[in-house]
């Protein structure tokens, strides 16, 4: 199945690519199609959870590398399926964060739920999940000009 990005403005939705408008003159008008609505993820909130995995990575001598850190954030904040096998033995298997496996608002819960984990797992104590806010913070947002001399 084809996915095609639009927006909603007003009553109706508008094309958002090349491709999105060429699927739009294939339907003739008149005619009713079945829409099925995924909101678009945050990109930056996206980046920022891997901004987060390097800061656990620079104050943590837990993991090894992101990829290790990723898959124990997902076990810890409980983004898994779990599987027991015939021995009654359990399994995590971490979920997938692609943009097309995870809508915005569970992914958004999730990174709540990772500030969490880092500030009271992987942080010194005494970190609140406030503290490790401010430092994503600090390391997206441009560094304030001096003020100027007159």
């Amino acid at each position: 199945m084809a996915r095609y990005p639009f927006i909603k403005r007003g009553g109706a939705f508008y094309p958002r690519s090349r491709e999105a408008e060429e699927a739009m003159r294939m339907v003739r008008d008149g005619r009713e199609v079945m829409l099925t609505f995924h909101t678009a993820r945050n990109p930056g909130q996206h980046r920022l959870l891997f901004s987060m995995l390097n800061f656990v990575l620079e104050h943590s001598d837990m993991f090894d590398n992101k990829d290790t850190a990723l898959v124990a954030l997902k076990i810890a904040t409980g983004l898994v399926d779990t599987y027991v096998d015939e021995k009654g033995r359990c399994f995590f298997i971490p979920r997938s964060i692609a943009f097309e496996s995870l809508p915005q608002d569970e992914f958004a819960a999730f990174f709540e739920r990772a500030i969490h984990v880092i500030a009271d797992r992987w942080m010194p104590a005494g970190t609140t999940p406030e503290d490790v806010r401010g430092e994503l913070m600090a390391m997206i947002e441009p560094p304030q000009a001096e003020g100027r001399a007159a």
